[in-house]
Formats: structure tokens, C-alpha cells, sequence
């Protein structure tokens, strides 16, 4: 197959052309190594990204001083990191391959930003393909698992449609230096077993396999894409956004057979992986909560809600009596009025307060374990966990929530009820009214 027209014709059909900025990981091995010389060919001028994972000792710094070699040759900008790979994956407790995937992205990103840079070019093929397939259905995957996309949001792979064969040919023709990586043979790692031992024996039961692999790629791209349009418009139907958060209801989701393919497309990408056990509280009590590192999902009563996790405010915020307005951490306005000029708001969000029985300055802070005030009406203590359970506040609505105090006594669950002790009465001379904006 003519890799150059492959890849120019990809680059084309993604709108690239010569005054596109982006950069190409570049490893120093066969792979990258051709994609940078069809790149420059095709008069591309890609900055290049290398990764020294110090793994390999002298290899992999002669895999570092190729990549240098190659970027002076075509006058080209070069990143350059290194990495001390071993501890990174002792200390997170992962393999060497996720720590040296998870640095090399991140080393990427970085990049990306600083420099504007409009993608990410990387050198997978059609090889690359059929091993990551192979693996996923050994681990167990979905639609989106069945091979590597040539397009997944900034990062491109303009090789898929080449394999390692094509590659080597055209390397061998234009006669370019690459580096091997020795650790690359070794068949204790799972992609290199698969790579050295079933992918032979595949090629071996199927002789037009290139071909073939290459339709059923195409189709299974074609295929992904009208999946991801469909269940976009699934989610779009379902999903109901209020403020910082959304919400899905649970009776129409439980009434599809592929409710768990819909979760795993709203909530895999907020990094969630226990989807079994989500799908299991479905049928269960409401108040399963689940934690990703960036988001938090509330099994609600008819819903469940999605949020994004932030750091509890243990902040508190001192009000004088002097002070007319604040906009954070809420927008309150104050003011003090004369008795027998009132009015007792009917808004849960203003309160009228006996103002000599408040103690300044005032205190604004989140509720915690523990509270308890008197509802206005009634004569007895009530905790606040109580009170919002009759209120019916879910998780989330709690965490929201802000008490206006007075020394140690809430005199206000903002926004709800106030404490008896401190209503205005027929004793009150004068009043502090509190108005809550928005």
C-alpha cells in the first residue's frame, strides 16, 4: 500500500495541510520514525515530543539522541523529558506500561497547551490495531473497545490503514535509521505475547488478513460512529441539567434494555468504573453514593445525580451588624427596620430576626454533624440531618446548604426555616431583615 498517499489522504480528510501545528510523539523507532519522514515529505514541519522513560539504561538514551539527530536534520522543534518511570509506578501501584502511558500523555498535554499546538500525531497502524483488539475482548469490552479510532479529539493516527509490513518496506526504500526496542521481544508482556505468538498464527490461518483487517477496521469505525451519534441522542433526551449538576430519572432509564450502555457512556468519561454496581442500585434503596476522582453520582429517589466533587468549605464568614450586602459566599442583602413597619416575609429566602436578640458579628458557615436548632412553630430541638430528611433534601442539596448563626445558635437554615427563639413577635422593637438574592 502507498503509505505516503494513506497518510496524506487521512491528513486531508482532518483539514491539515502545511500550516498546521502539531506534534508528533516521536519514540526513535520504525514506527515513528517513517511517520516523521512521510510527514516531512508531504512538506509538514511537526515539532516532536520524546519520552526518555530511563527503563533501558544506554538504549534509551540512544533512542533520545536519534530523535535529537532527526529534528536537526529537518530543522524542527524538539521536547524532550525524562522520566523516572520505576518509582512513578511503584508509587501508584501500577504496571510500568500504565505509568509509562500515563507520563508520556500527560508530558503531552502539557505540551499541547503551552505551545497551541492543534494535535497530537502518533504512529499506530493497522498491527497496533488487531493487538488492542485481541486484548480487549481478552479483558472484555464493548463496541468502542473492537480496535484504536484514528480520531479520538485532538489525537490523530494517520497510520491505521498501514500494517507494520508496510512500514518496514517503505522504511528499507527510503533506507532510514531507526532504534529497536529490545524490551519489545520480550513475550512476558501481554501485547508483545500477542504481538510474537497469536498474531502469527491469525496471520498464518488468514492470507489476505491485511485486507481484510483493513475493511473490518473501516466498518467498525463507521459502525462506532453512528453508536456514539445514537446514544448521544439518547443521553441528550434523558439527561436534565440544573445548575452545577445533572440529573438522569431512573424510571425511563430502567425501562431500556441498554440502560447499562447509556451509563457507561454518561459516566465512563467522568472516569466511573464500577458500572455493575451502579446498574445494581437501580433496583435497590436510594442513597447509594459513587465517587470517581473528579465527580460524585447520587442514587436519588427518581434520579440519579451527577456532580462534580469539591473541596468541602470550611470557611466561615463573619457578617457585622454595619454591613449592608455581601456577594460571597452568597449574595445577601441586610437591613434593620422598625416593628411596626414589618412585614413577616413569606419567602423562605428573607428572614425577619428579633435584632436584640442577636449576638454581632454573625457567623455564615456550612452545616455539620451534630446541629440542631428550633424550627420556627415548634417548641422542641430538632437536628438538622432530621430536618432535611423531612424536608426531602438529597446528598448533594445538604452539602449546599448554609446557616446563619448567632453565637453558637443557628438562627437561619438559609433558604429554608428560621430558629423560633429569634422570630419577631409582638415584643420586638426593631427587626434585621435578611434577603437572599437569587
Amino acid at each position: 500500500m502507498d503509505c505516503q498517499q494513506s497518510v496524506s489522504d487521512f491528513l486531508k480528510n482532518e483539514g491539515l495541510n502545511s500550516n498546521s501545528s502539531f506534534l508528533l510523539a516521536c519514540s526513535g523507532g520504525l514506527d515513528s520514525v517513517t511517520l516523521l519522514h512521510i510527514l516531512v515529505h508531504l512538506g509538514h514541519k511537526p515539532a516532536l515530543a520524546h519520552c526518555n522513560f530511563q527503563l533501558r539504561g544506554d538504549e534509551s538514551d540512544g533512542d533520545e539522541a536519534l530523535v535529537k539527530k532527526l529534528a536537526e536534520k529537518h530543522h524542527l522543534p524538539l521536547h524532550t523529558k525524562r522520566f523516572d518511570t520505576q518509582d512513578f509506578a511503584t508509587g501508584k501501584g501500577i504496571s510500568i506500561q500504565m505509568a509509562a502511558r500515563e507520563l508520556r500523555y500527560a508530558f503531552f498535554r502539557e505540551l499541547m497547551q503551552l505551545h497551541a499546538y492543534q494535535h497530537l500525531l502518533t504512529a499506530h497502524h493497522q498491527d497496533d490495531s488487531l493487538e488492542t483488539l485481541l486484548i480487549n475482548l481478552g479483558r472484555g469490552t464493548g463496541i468502542s473497545g473492537l480496535g484504536i479510532s484514528g480520531k479520538n479529539g485532538t489525537v490523530l493516527r494517520p497510520m491505521l490503514r498501514l500494517g507494520r509490513m508496510d512500514l518496514q518496506s517503505y522504511a528499507q526504500r527510503h533506507q532510514l535509521q531507526w532504534r529497536e526496542d529490545s524490551s519489545n521481544k520480550k513475550v512476558d508482556y501481554q501485547r508483545n505475547f500477542i504481538r510474537h505468538k497469536v498474531v502469527p498464527a491469525f496471520r498464518q490461518a488468514f492470507s489476505s488478513v491485511d485486507s481484510g483487517l483493513r475493511t473490518s477496521f473501516e466498518n467498525l469505525e463507521s459502525d462506532i460512529r453512528f453508536f456514539k451519534y445514537a446514544l448521544s441522542q439518547q443521553l441528550g433526551e434523558l439527561i436534565e441539567k440544573k445548575k452545577d449538576e445533572e440529573r438522569m430519572p431512573m424510571k425511563p432509564l430502567v425501562e431500556k434494555d441498554f440502560a447499562k450502555t447509556l451509563l457507561n457512556a454518561w459516566l465512563s468519561p467522568m472516569g466511573f468504573t464500577d458500572l455493575e454496581a451502579i446498574v445494581q442500585s437501580l433496583q435497590q434503596e436510594s442513597g447509594a453514593v459513587f465517587h470517581s476522582q473528579s465527580h460524585v453520582l447520587l442514587r436519588d429517589r427518581e434520579y440519579l445525580i451527577l456532580k462534580k466533587r469539591v473541596k468541602p468549605d470550611q470557611e466561615v464568614f463573619m457578617i457585622q451588624k454595619t454591613d449592608q450586602r455581601i456577594d460571597h459566599p452568597l449574595r445577601m442583602k441586610f437591613s434593620i427596620r422598625l416593628n411596626h413597619t414589618f412585614e413577616i416575609p413569606v419567602s423562605p429566602h428573607q428572614a425577619g430576626l428579633d435584632l436584640d436578640l442577636l449576638e454581632f458579628p454573625l457567623v455564615l458557615r456550612h452545616w455539620k454533624a451534630g446541629d440542631s436548632f428550633r424550627p420556627l412553630g415548634m417548641k422542641g430541638f430538632k437536628k438538622l440531618s432530621n430536618f432535611f430528611t423531612d424536608i426531602k433534601l438529597n446528598r448533594f442539596e445538604k452539602e449546599d446548604v448554609w446557616l446563619l448563626c448567632s453565637g453558637e445558635n443557628i438562627v437561619w437554615v438559609v433558604g429554608h426555616r428560621i430558629d423560633d427563639r429569634f422570630k419577631v413577635s409582638g415584643k420586638t422593637k426593631t427587626v434585621y431583615f435578611v434577603d437572599l438574592l437569587n
